[in-house]
């Protein structure tokens, strides 16, 4: 999968007007990270460095009246040709908000929450999309896995804020450490809860995840932990966004039976990410040895540092 595919699948998804707009502002400014598409609201493009309107053919940095938005009707389109014009389909990642496509692209969605007894069991009335562009970068994990042979392949959790490249860095070191670094072919079992790091389709990956890598897809983390114990063995799992405190527990469990780990966790930098309840239970089990933090803003997906723990 390529920048360009994954462009053409999201633009696949929109009226003519839409293409035309996404179309010119990819041309102007190609390193759009989001498109954020809200009922009779401007669209929005996300950069590293801030947000976009359309106007006059072109990219502006202020709101104006007059900026392209997108209507009911529009959204109506979109959101129908995402879900295959079969929402019931997609009703268990709907209900987690979100879908994922075949390229591994996110579309977030934003709607009201039909609830019974406690529970989310459909959505209706959709308000807004926010498609978060999948792009491979090859070249971002070779100074962290560096320095992870360096100090013998610890267990390693990449911090970032939300959109700042973890997902790429996971599924880069996951490339490097299958396909031979440093002479080794190390068993990798990817996690991909969402669909989002390996984009598999039909069985193959649309990214590149590595030669010695096996892909457990939209399996819980707790079901695809337990089945790459019983079967696939493997030297390091993969696993995006560690966000419960029962996701913790499972990935203990994995340890605790001598696998190694490569997983994320949402914070700004490392400060933050100690005062998450998450971030003390897996360090204080004493397995993870190294944590690497991401930049943001105009250091997006920089690595800022690698902390040996």
């Amino acid at each position: 999968m390529t920048s360009l595919e994954s462009e053409n699948e999201i633009l696949q998804l929109m009226p003519p007007k839409l293409q035309r707009v996404i179309r010119t502002a990819l041309a102007n400014e190609p390193l759009l990270l989001e498109i954020r598409l809200r009922k009779n609201q401007p669209v929005v493009f996300c950069y590293a460095d801030g947000v976009r309107f359309f106007k006059n053919d072109m990219l502006v940095k202020n709101y104006a009246f007059d900026v392209c938005g997108v209507t009911a009707e529009e959204l109506e389109f979109i959101f129908a040709k995402l879900c295959h014009y079969s929402v019931y389909s997609f009703k268990e990642s709907l209900n987690a908000g979100f879908i994922s496509l075949e390229g591994g692209s996110r579309v977030g969605v934003c709607a009201e929450a039909v609830v019974k007894e406690g529970i989310v069991c459909s959505v209706k009335n959709i308000s807004s999309l926010s498609f978060r562009f999948a792009r491979q970068v090859k070249t971002c994990a070779g100074e962290v896995v560096e320095k992870m042979y360096a100090n013998a392949l610890p267990s390693t959790i990449i911090i970032g804020a939300p959109c700042s490249g973890k997902t790429t860095l996971l599924r880069e070191m996951c490339r490097l450490l299958s396909s031979g670094s440093h002479g080794r072919y190390l068993k990798c079992v990817l996690l991909d809860e969402r669909g989002e790091i390996a984009a598999m389709h039909a069985g193959m990956p649309r990214f590149d995840v590595g030669i010695n890598t096996d892909v457990l897809s939209f399996f819980p983390k707790r079901e695809g932990i337990l089945n790459a114990l019983r079967v696939l063995s493997p030297d390091f799992m993969i696993a995006d966004e560690i966000g419960s405190l029962e996701e913790c527990a499972c990935v203990l469990q994995g340890l605790n039976s001598g696998v190694r780990f490569i997983v994320s966790l949402h914070a700004e930098n490392l400060e933050q990410a100690k005062k998450r309840a998450q971030f003390k239970i897996l360090i204080e089990s004493g397995h993870f040895g190294a944590a690497v933090t991401l930049g943001t803003g105009s250091a997006l997906g920089v690595i800022k540092e690698f902390v040996c723990l």
